[in-house]
């Protein structure tokens, strides 16, 4: 299990290197799959400080409260109350809605970064490009990662990220149908889930 997750692990840590984390920064993660849970993770252990995680699925959001979320929402607009109007300084964006993108936008602070991980189900999206002007928005784009398995290997090692609270199932190879239909779903509380060949 532990290999099979070091390339979402690359993913976030290649997101993280392009957000610049600076110590106390506030960030938003839109979005509580896989990935997003792993951004939340290592967005921590590079120094951020309070973090706010937003999905609709409220078993989601429990893993984000056992992953020690500081807040948890079912909506992006939740953030601007959480920071009295002000917004984060980092929105990583990591849902699979064409609004994802701009309900990041809509959450980060004037002249705040966002991260734009997530792949959306059309592949388009649309910014309001007065809003992204008017904040003096950073906005970068991650896709995949680079050489990352090195760094991901050992914050595994030191025990910086956690792997057992996303892989909420199990299935052998025979039922690989059925594993990619519950994730079609998102039925059954799952968050990732493992295919063996055993």
């Amino acid at each position: 299990m532990t290999a099979a997750l070091l390339e979402p692990l690359g993913v976030a840590i290649h997101a993280l290197d392009l957000a610049r984390v600076r110590p106390m920064d506030t960030v938003a993660v839109l979005g509580a799959g896989c990935i997003g849970l792993l951004l939340m993770q290592v967005a921590r252990a590079s120094g951020a400080g309070r973090i706010f995680v937003i999905d609709p699925l409220r078993h989601r959001a429990a893993v984000a409260r056992s992953l020690n979320a500081d807040n948890m929402g079912a909506n992006h607009e939740a953030i601007l109350d959480w920071t009295n109007g002000r917004g984060v300084d980092i929105t990583l964006e990591a849902t699979n809605s064409p609004e994802g993108p701009h309900d990041a936008v809509s959450v980060t602070r004037i002249g705040g970064k966002v991260v734009l991980v997530g792949i959306p189900n059309e592949d388009s999206f649309s910014l309001p490009a007065s809003l992204v002007r008017r904040k003096g928005l950073t906005l970068k784009f991650s896709r995949r990662m680079g050489s990352e398995y090195q760094r991901a290997i050992q914050m595994v090692q030191l025990g910086h990220v956690q792997f057992a609270p996303l892989v909420t199932h199990r299935f052998s190879l025979d039922r690989a149908p059925e594993a990619f239909a519950l994730l079609d779903t998102y039925g059954d509380g799952v968050v990732k889930l493992v295919i063996t060949a055993e």
